[in-house]
C-alpha cells in the first residue's frame, strides 16, 4: 500500500482520454429522472452560463477539442468509430430526434417516433422543414438507407448488432439472399413505419432506430466498401444539422459554416472553429481566452489549475460514461457476426479477473487526480440512470486483503520466489495490459494500474512497454491484439444505459468477447415486450448487474463528471440534460458578445 500511495503522491498534471472509441449513441431503455447538475465526486458544478451584454452580430464560434491524438476525421453516423468525430458532429451536424428528463424520444424535433407494440412497429415522421445543407429536402431515404448500409455484407463498420438484427427482413439482406428489407417500410417521402420481429420498451428510446439521417442522394452511388474513405464522408458531408464541414485540415481542424436551409432558421453565428488543443496546453489557451468552448469534456485533473480564472464559467454533470477494467476472454468471428469465448485464456479465471478489480484503489486515484471530479464505480449502468443504478453490495470494489485472499485461495502462489505469483499449476504468468496514452498523466496512470496489481504479487507489464497512442490502442483492442491480456478503457453510453449493445454475443464492442446462454437470455428479458412492465424491467437489469458482477468479463472502475469550460463571450449556455417539453438547446441559438474571446484579468 504504501508503493501504491507513492505513486499517486508522484503523478503528474496532464491529461488522459478514457473515451469510448465510439459507444452507442442510439436510443434507449431508461424510465427514469436525471441529475442535472452536480457530479460524481465531491464537487458540485452548475450547468448554466450566462452573462450579461448586447449579442454582436456575425463572429465565429471557436472551439478546442483537448486531445493528444488527431481525430480520424469519419463524419457519418454509421461509420464513425472515435469519440472525437462524433464530438465534432454532435452540435454541429446532428439533432435528429428530442429528448426528454428520461431521454426518452419526444415530439418537437425534426424526426417524430411513434412506437406500436401490439403492431410491432415504429413510425418515424420527418418534419418537412429539414433541409440538408445543398437545399434537397430531407427524405424517408435518408433514413432508410442506414438500414441497407449497416446489414451489407460489405459494411465496415461496428453498429449490426442484436437491435438491428431485431429488423425484419434485416438478416435475410445481410445474408444476400435479398437485396430489400422488408421490415423497413417507406410509406412516402416523409414517413417510414419499422418493423420489428419484438418490441419491447426500448423502442421507446429508439432501439434499431438510426440515431440520425444520412444524405442518400450524396452516397448512394458509391460502393459501400469504399464509402468510409470517400470524400461524402471525409471532406464534404452534407448535413441538416445547424452547421456544415466548408474545410478541413485533417486531423486538426474543422471549419463550419452555417446551415442556411436549417429547419429551426439559420443560426446566429455564421462559422464554427474547431481545433485540437493539446492537453498540455489547453490551460494557457482557455487563460488566454483563445477558444470560446473546450468541448467534449475538460480534463479533470487541470480542474484546479482553471477555477479560479475569471474569464470563464466550468459547468458539469453526471456523465453518461464509464472507465472500465476489460479482459480478453475470445475472439470476434468476423464471418459469423459474434463473439467466441474461450475461458481457456490466460484471464479465463474468475478469481484472477476479481482480484485485479479489488486491487484497484480507484478513490485514491480519483482524490489525487482528479480534484473531486471523479469516483469509484460500482456498477455498469452509470448513476445518471437513476432508475436503473443500484449500489450492488456485492460490487467489486476496492479491497487489497481481500485481493491477495483470493489469490492466494485459487492457488495463485509465488512458487520460485521472485516475488511474483505463479499460475495454479505452476507455470509462469505474465498479464500484458494496454492503457491509453494521455501525455505525463497518462504514463503516471499505466504505472498506477502496473504498480496495484504488482502489488498483489501479479507481474503485470505494459503491452508494447508503454501505453498507446488512442486510435492505435482500440485498434489493437477491436483486433484482438494477441498481445493484449487487459485493457483499460471507457464507454460512453449515449442516452440509453441497455446494455446488449456492449455486451451483447453480437455486439463488435464487445470487446471482452463475452457471451453466454444465461447473459444472452438477460439481455433479451431487458428488450423484451414483457419488460413494458416496470417491475420486470427493473428486475432484468438487476439480474444483469448481479450477472456482471458474478462472472466479471469487464470491471467498472470510475465515473466522471463531464466539464465544460465557457468563455464569458458566450451569452447564455445551457449544460443541463433534456427537459421535457423544451426545444433542444444546440450551437445555433448560441449568441456571442465580443468580437474574441475573453481574457483571463489578474
Amino acid at each position: 500500500m504504501k508503493k501504491l500511495q507513492k505513486t499517486l503522491a508522484a503523478m503528474l498534471a496532464g491529461v488522459m482520454l478514457l473515451t469510448a472509441c465510439g459507444g452507442t449513441t442510439d436510443g434507449g431503455d431508461t424510465s427514469g429522472g436525471t441529475d442535472t447538475t452536480g457530479s460524481v465526486g465531491s464537487v458540485q458544478l452548475g450547468t448554466l452560463a450566462t452573462n450579461e451584454g448586447e449579442p454582436i452580430e456575425g463572429g465565429v464560434l471557436k472551439v478546442g477539442l483537448a486531445s493528444s491524438s488527431p481525430f480520424k476525421g469519419i463524419f457519418n453516423i454509421a461509420l464513425y468509430e472515435d469519440a472525437f468525430d462524433y464530438a465534432l458532429m454532435q452540435y454541429t451536424m446532428f439533432g435528429g430526434f428530442h429528448l426528454d428528463e428520461d431521454f426518452k424520444i419526444q415530439d418537437g424535433g425534426p424526426l417524430s417516433l411513434v412506437v406500436d407494440p401490439e403492431a410491432k412497429t415504429s413510425t418515424v415522421t420527418i418534419n418537412e422543414k429539414y433541409t440538408w445543407n445543398d437545399g434537397t429536402p430531407v427524405t424517408a431515404m435518408d433514413f432508410a438507407y442506414y438500414y441497407y448500409l449497416i446489414g451489407h455484407k460489405d459494411y465496415p463498420g461496428v453498429r449490426y448488432d442484436d437491435d438491428f438484427k431485431n429488423v425484419v427482413g434485416m438478416e435475410e439482406y445481410h445474408a444476400g439472399t435479398t437485396d430489400t428489407i422488408s421490415g423497413v417500410e417507406i410509406v412516402d417521402d416523409r414517413t417510414i413505419v419499422i418493423h420489428f420481429k419484438e418490441v419491447g420498451p426500448s423502442q421507446l428510446w429508439g432501439a434499431g432506430i438510426p440515431p440520425e439521417v444520412m444524405p442518400y442522394h450524396q452516397i448512394k452511388d458509391i460502393e459501400i466498401a469504399k464509402l468510409v474513405e470517400s470524400d461524402a464522408v471525409r471532406k464534404n458531408p452534407l448535413s441538416a444539422g445547424p452547421y456544415y464541414i466548408s474545410d478541413i485540415v485533417e486531423g486538426e481542424k474543422v471549419v463550419f459554416k452555417a446551415n442556411e436551409y436549417y429547419w429551426q432558421g439559420v443560426p446566429n453565428i455564421p462559422e464554427v472553429h474547431i481545433e485540437l488543443v493539446n492537453p498540455d496546453t489547453v490551460v494557457e489557451a482557455v487563460k488566454t481566452g483563445k477558444y470560446d468552448i473546450i468541448l467534449q469534456a475538460f480534463p479533470a485533473d487541470l480542474y484546479d489549475q482553471i477555477k479560479d480564472f475569471n474569464n470563464i464559467q466550468i459547468l458539469g454533470r453526471p456523465q453518461q460514461a464509464y472507465s472500465y477494467l476489460g479482459f480478453k476472454l475470445g475472439k470476434w468471428d468476423s464471418e459469423k457476426g459474434e463473439v467466441v469465448t474461450d475461458l481457456t485464456m490466460k484471464m479465463g479465471d474468475v478469481n484472477l479477473r476479481k482480484a485485479m478489480g479489488h486491487a484497484l484503489d480507484m478513490q485514491a486515484m480519483s482524490d489525487n487526480l482528479y480534484n473531486g471530479l471523479r469516483g469509484p464505480a460500482n456498477s455498469l449502468i452509470p448513476p445518471v440512470f437513476t432508475n436503473f443504478h443500484t449500489d450492488n453490495p456485492d460490487a467489486i470494489l476496492y479491497d487489497q486483503e481481500k485481493a491477495i485472499k483470493i489469490l492466494d485461495d485459487a492457488g495463485y502462489k509465488d512458487v520460485d520466489g521472485d516475488g511474483f505469483r505463479e499460475k495454479p499449476d505452476g507455470t509462469p504468468l505474465q498479464i500484458n495490459v494496454a492503457t491509453m496514452a494521455g501525455g505525463e498523466l497518462g504514463d503516471s496512470l499505466a504505472l498506477f494500474y502496473i504498480q496495484s496489481w504488482q502489488d498483489i504479487g501479479l507481474n503485470a507489464v505494459l503491452t508494447t512497454g508503454r501505453p498507446i497512442e488512442f486510435n492505435a490502442f482500440y485498434d489493437k483492442v477491436e483486433a484482438d491484439d494477441p498481445d493484449i491480456d487487459v485493457f483499460l478503457g471507457a464507454w460512453s453510453t449515449g442516452s440509453n444505459p441497455e446494455p446488449s449493445g456492449l455486451y451483447g454475443r453480437s455486439a463488435q464492442f464487445n470487446f471482452s468477447r463475452f457471451a453466454s446462454e444465461e447473459l444472452d437470455q438477460i439481455l433479451a428479458d431487458i428488450v423484451s415486450h414483457q419488460s413494458f412492465d416496470a417491475e420486470f424491467r427493473n428486475d432484468a437489469y438487476k439480474r444483469f448487474e448481479s450477472y456482471m458482477i458474478e462472472h466479471a468479463p469487464v470491471i467498472p472502475i470510475q465515473y466522471r463528471t463531464q466539464v465544460f469550460v465557457i468563455n464569458n463571450r458566450i451569452k447564455e449556455y445551457d449544460f443541463s440534460y433534456p427537459k421535457a417539453g423544451e426545444p433542444m438547446v444546440t450551437w445555433a441559438s448560441l449568441q456571442l458578445l465580443a468580437d474574441q474571446p475573453i481574457a483571463h484579468q489578474g
